[in-house]
Parts: C-alpha cells; sequence; structure tokens
C-alpha cells in the first residue's frame, strides 16, 4: 500500500509539472516541443505592383489594438505617419526608431509635430579604432563613397576637391552620418505581427519583403527594437570601441506555412559574413541584386564562382554604385544596371536558381537585406610613401539591420513555388537591365 500511495504522488507531481510547462510555452507551441505554423506571405512585387502592400500595411497600422513598435530607415510615407498618429490617438502605444539623417524627413517632421518622438541613432561618428591611426588622421577628403585621410593630400592642397577636406577634431576618426545606417524597415504589431518591408521613402523599386503572423517573430524584432530604442544601435560603441549591441534573437529558424524562414540581426551578427558563406556554399547559380556592391570579399567570392563554371549574374544601380577597382570587377562578371524607372533596388540574392553543370537541380535560397552589400571593414590602411593613408567606407559594422532567408529543403526538387516567385522577378529585372 506504501509503494502505491507514492508511485499515486509521483505521477500526480510529474502530471502537474507537465499542464504547468504546457501553460508557459508560447502560443506558437506545443507541449510535444513542436511548432505551429505561423501564417506567413512573402511579398514580391514590381514598382507598379507595391501599393497593395503597402495599403495592406496600412490596414494593420489602423487595426491596432494595444501596440506598434516601428523601425523606418527614413518615413517620406505621410499616409503611414497619418496613420500611426490616429493609432495613438486611440490609445495604442506607438514606438518609432529611425536614422539620425532622416530625421527632416517629412513623416518623421509629422510624428514630431503630432507628439510622437522617433529615437535617432547611427548619425556621424568620432573614434579612434587603433591609437597608431592618429598621426595619419591629420587630413581628409571626403566623396560620397568614402573618406580618405593622410597626414598630407594633393587634392587639399587647393584644387576642385578643396571645399570636401577638413581636418578631423583631436585627431579622432571622423565617420559622417551617411555611412552609418540604420537600415531596418520593420513593424511589431500587437505583439503577434511582424512586418518587413523596403524604405518609406516613395522611391520607385521592388518591394521585396513579408508579414508573418508569429509570437515568436514578433518576440525576437521586439527584442532588436527595444535595444534601439533604448539607444543601442550600430554606432554605440563600448570603451574598447567594439559595438554594444548584443545577440537577443534566440531563434534563427522559424516554421511558417510558406516553409522555413531563417532571420539574422546586425552588426551582432554580421550579416555580410553570411551573405558570403552562402555565396562559397552555392552548388550552381548565385544571382545577386543590390543597389550597390562594395564588399571586396564578396567579390572575391563571385569571381572564385564565376571561375569555375558557375552561372553568376550581378545587378546593381548606375546611380548608386561606387566606381572604381570593385566596380570594373564587376564589369568582368559581366554586371547589368538596373531599369531606367526603378530608382532604387532592394538587396536580393538566389542561390541554385538553376541547375548544376551535371544537370542536377538543388534547394534554392533567397536571401533578403535591408541594407546595400556593403565593406565588411570600417576601413582599411593602404601603404604608401612618403606617409600612408586611411580609407574610410560604409560598412555592415555600422549599420543596423537585418536578413532573411527562406529555405528550400530537399536536393533535386523545385516544387518550392513560393521561390519561383522571386526567381521569376529576378529574371524579369535581368532581362530589362542595361
Amino acid at each position: 500500500m506504501m509503494r502505491l500511495t507514492k508511485l499515486t504522488t509521483t505521477l500526480l507531481l510529474v502530471g502537474a509539472m507537465a499542464v504547468g510547462t504546457a501553460s508557459t510555452l508560447g502560443c506558437d507551441e506545443q507541449a510535444d516541443g513542436s511548432v505551429f505554423p505561423a501564417k506567413a506571405e512573402f511579398h514580391v512585387r514590381d514598382v507598379d505592383q507595391s501599393a497593395e502592400q503597402r495599403a495592406e500595411l496600412i490596414a494593420d497600422i489602423e487595426a491596432a489594438r494595444e501596440s506598434i513598435d516601428i523601425a523606418v530607415s527614413t518615413l517620406l510615407d505621410e499616409e503611414v505617419a497619418q496613420a500611426l498618429i490616429d493609432a495613438r490617438a486611440r490609445g495604442v502605444a506607438v514606438r518609432v526608431v529611425s536614422d539620425w539623417d532622416s530625421r527632416d524627413s517629412a513623416g518623421l517632421v509629422q510624428l514630431e509635430d503630432n507628439d510622437i518622438i522617433p529615437v535617432y541613432g547611427d548619425g556621424a561618428l568620432q573614434y579612434l579604432p587603433e591609437p597608431t591611426l592618429n598621426s595619419l588622421l591629420s587630413i581628409c577628403l571626403y566623396d560620397p563613397h568614402e573618406v580618405k585621410c593622410s597626414t598630407q593630400l594633393e587634392a587639399c592642397l587647393g584644387g576642385a576637391a578643396s571645399e570636401d577636406c577638413f581636418t578631423p577634431e583631436e585627431g579622432l576618426m571622423q565617420r559622417p552620418g551617411s555611412f552609418n545606417l540604420m537600415s531596418h524597415n520593420f513593424a511589431v504589431i500587437d505583439e503577434d505581427v511582424v512586418w518587413n518591408f523596403p524604405a518609406l521613402d516613395q522611391a520607385t523599386r521592388n518591394w521585396i519583403g513579408w508579414r508573418a503572423k508569429s509570437s515568436q517573430l514578433a518576440y525576437d524584432f521586439s527584442r532588436e527594437f527595444q535595444q534601439m530604442h533604448g539607444g543601442v544601435f550600430s554606432t554605440t560603441l563600448s570603451i574598447y570601441n567594439g559595438p554594444l549591441k548584443s545577440s537577443t534573437d534566440y531563434r534563427v529558424r522559424y516554421l511558417t506555412d510558406e516553409g522555413i524562414l531563417k532571420v539574422w540581426f546586425n552588426p551582432q551578427e554580421r550579416l555580410m559574413k553570411t551573405v558570403i558563406d552562402e555565396v562559397y556554399k552555392a552548388r550552381a547559380s548565385v544571382w545577386v541584386m543590390s543597389d550597390t556592391l562594395s564588399n571586396p570579399h564578396l567579390v572575391d567570392a563571385l569571381e572564385y564562382k564565376a571561375n569555375n563554371g558557375f552561372d553568376v549574374r550581378v545587378l546593381v544601380h548606375p546611380d548608386h554604385q561606387a566606381s572604381g577597382d570593385i566596380q570594373d570587377r564587376l564589369e568582368d562578371l559581366g554586371v547589368r544596371y538596373a531599369p531606367a524607372t526603378y530608382e532604387h533596388l532592394s538587396t536580393l540574392l538566389i542561390i541554385d536558381a538553376e541547375k548544376d553543370r551535371e544537370g542536377r537541380k538543388w534547394g534554392r535560397h533567397v536571401m533578403g537585406l535591408s541594407h546595400p552589400l556593403l565593406h565588411g571593414s570600417p576601413f582599411e590602411v593602404e601603404y604608401k610613401k612618403p606617409d600612408d593613408e586611411i580609407y574610410i567606407y560604409p560598412s555592415d559594422l555600422f549599420a543596423d539591420g537585418n536578413l532573411w532567408l527562406i529555405d528550400e529543403k530537399g536536393a533535386n526538387t523545385h516544387d518550392f513555388t513560393l521561390n519561383d516567385r522571386f526567381v521569376d522577378q529576378w529574371r524579369n529585372l535581368w532581362e530589362a537591365a542595361q
């Protein structure tokens, strides 16, 4: 009888623990450890079709009941701004983060005029990453794509470019605000709906993004938002001049009813390295689209693939692609330029869209990045005589952003129709390119 009593008590305790555990699971999770697929909609639209997605975003803002956390790289869309203002008037908690250099954009000014004060970050930065560089930071020449510094620069001794010359304060490295990006464009609505969308700048571009109803995605995007709303951006540095932002997304993979979605955040997870790794892992083809491609290590990877018989295609925007050595190397790869109807290109990569050299099909990867394909390093030193020179670039290290990947599982199949939509748009743009 004693044994039976102990056994019964033990079973009751185990049962109570199981019930308690089940009650603490997130709404996307089941007690057996599996996960309910999140409801997801992936958006692939040309410039003349994006109005539908924009209207759906505004409708979700208008339907919000409790909270809206929205990160925008800029906000020129005053209708979106008004929807946020109206939501706050209904009692919805509205919080906004944006890029410091976009603070004068019409939509953000409209928000401030209605007492919704965004938190701004990623403005100009002064720091000294390496004490030995101090002597070279005597005079600098500004260019929209790079800043060059040394003890003396011929272009700064008079001439046409002298108006862009400046002397850094206290011998510190100065990064213009345009080199540091808050490139996020996402919204978390009522803690369970997440939008990822292009910049709301009213420029003509392809709309690449998604909407998902998932408490898991909302939780991880909210933690990313919370850091920035608390004032911690990519340019917030420690005493050792390293970024303070931390990895707060406990998951990388999210199960949706459209397939596996992976998400990473920058700079804490260094997105350009992930992109380069995916290029090297490609088995058949690599297609790359972005406003600009300036990362030399990514070009190395593309050249390696092209030289080994892979189908490599690069599409950039003629108004934003920097000239110089990188562009020359892209020309050798057969780069094409965006059609004149596009003011910007969303960053989109498609891995293994084509068959490999032996005629086999592999699972395709579609990758969307919130910012262009930037340098990994924020600067480099070129050794010259009589003095070395420092080149400072827009960099992945100083960019708040996100990377998402749609994972098509299973080799030798292309039955995953979601990726067909991305592949079709990529092909259409490639054929229309110059």
